[in-house]
């Protein structure tokens, strides 16, 4: 930086924006789980409230006709409307001296070097928590049929506190344990996971295969994806039809178990995954609830991604009218960050967040099972 003007060209909101993104994304290279389903394509969207059609649960078929008959009218149905929330997440986090300091003194080097540090530091800042609220709430989506959060933002463990909640739209006949009964499979007894995965005579393909008899019946995608807290691995090395279903020796289907990628056996890829954050309330979290299984189809076309609409200034210029001021806004969608100059006391002060859509186009086609006490 040799002058005032690559300073502020490090303030405009599009650099500010290009730096968070990449931040952000870098501390969520780690999540194999968020990467599975947390990324992607992501389609744009103006309001915060976004409303699609779903095919439902419709499996009469369309009567026929001879050649001499009119038409037959079809009873209305098939289709219902559904409706998911963009999440957002604004903040801002005053800098330090140095970066107000160097818009006084253009001409000192050493002074925008230090302010391009304190940038750069808190953009990081930013995109760490940014991160991890992310991928709280892409971990909570598969989980249960609520997400919960309290009034001062925070993503909470339960409805305990909670100033508003965000439904899943998984039906909770698809969590925990899964009755036959209610997804017409089998002889219509009994549960599909009765036994958990702790044992190691559970038959856990065959329980997965009967999921796929539930998903089926729907209609849905087959299901492919297993994944678990990396503490099931143990119980994957012991388990006899899993060793079996593979088709090698013991201690080759043991190295397999102990990959980072995980393993495969026939349809199946098993995924684990041991992350941990901070809870709302204090203390050490999981992402992957330990006694769960979550199963779900390849790909992710059951899921809809989006990016929301944020109105920011584009710089720290400061506008003289209401003219100047709505010409200074920019529009953008996902990401955001800028900088602002205030006076009481005079300050920069840094903003990011983010206007996302996290949410599932068809929530019947994704389980998450009982699999441990």
């Amino acid at each position: 930086m040799a002058d005032l003007e690559s300073y502020r060209e490090i303030l405009h909101y599009e650099e500010l924006t290009g730096v968070y993104s990449r931040l952000r994304s870098n501390e969520q290279e780690n999540d194999p789980f968020f990467q599975r389903y947390g990324t992607g394509p992501a389609q744009q969207f103006d309001t915060d409230d976004v409303t699609f059609l779903v095919i439902d649960d419709d499996r009469e078929a369309a009567p026929l006709n001879s050649r001499d008959q009119p038409a037959r009218v079809l009873e209305p149905g098939g289709v219902s409307e559904a409706s998911l929330t963009m999440i957002r997440s604004y903040n801002a986090l005053p800098l330090k001296g140095y970066a107000m300091q160097a818009l006084r003194e253009p001409e000192s080097h050493s002074l925008q070097r230090k302010a391009e540090q304190v940038i750069n530091m808190e953009s990081l800042r930013f995109a760490k928590r940014h991160a991890i609220t992310q991928r709280q709430i892409v971990a909570k989506l598969f989980q249960g049929t609520t997400i919960y959060v309290g009034a001062d933002g925070k993503v909470l463990e339960s409805a305990t506190n909670a100033a508003y909640s965000i439904a899943t739209g998984i039906p909770t006949k698809n969590l925990g344990t899964v009755a036959r009964a209610d997804h017409g499979i089998g002889d219509g007894t009994g549960n599909v996971n009765a036994t958990l995965w702790t044992d190691p005579a559970a038959k856990i393909i065959d329980q997965l295969d009967e999921l796929n008899e539930a998903a089926e019946v729907v209609g849905n995608p087959p299901l492919v994806d297993v994944w678990q807290h990396v503490t099931m691995k143990r119980y994957m090395r012991a388990n006899t039809q899993l060793q079996t279903e593979y088709g090698t020796d013991e201690e080759g289907f043991v190295s397999a178990v102990g990959r980072a990628g995980g393993f495969t056996v026939g349809q199946y890829n098993f995924r684990f995954y041991g992350g941990k954050y901070t809870a709302a309330g204090g203390g050490s979290q999981n992402y992957l609830n330990p006694t769960l299984a979550i199963v779900t189809p390849e790909g992710t076309d059951f899921m809809l991604l989006g990016d929301g609409l944020e109105l920011i200034p584009d710089s720290i210029d400061i506008r003289t009218s209401i003219e100047e001021a709505r010409n200074g806004m920019q529009e953008v969608y996902g990401d955001f960050s800028h900088a602002s100059l205030e006076f009481n006391p005079a300050r920069l002060s840094l903003y990011g967040g983010f206007n996302k859509l996290f949410g599932f186009r068809n929530p019947s086609a994704v389980f998450a099972i009982t699999v441990s006490a």
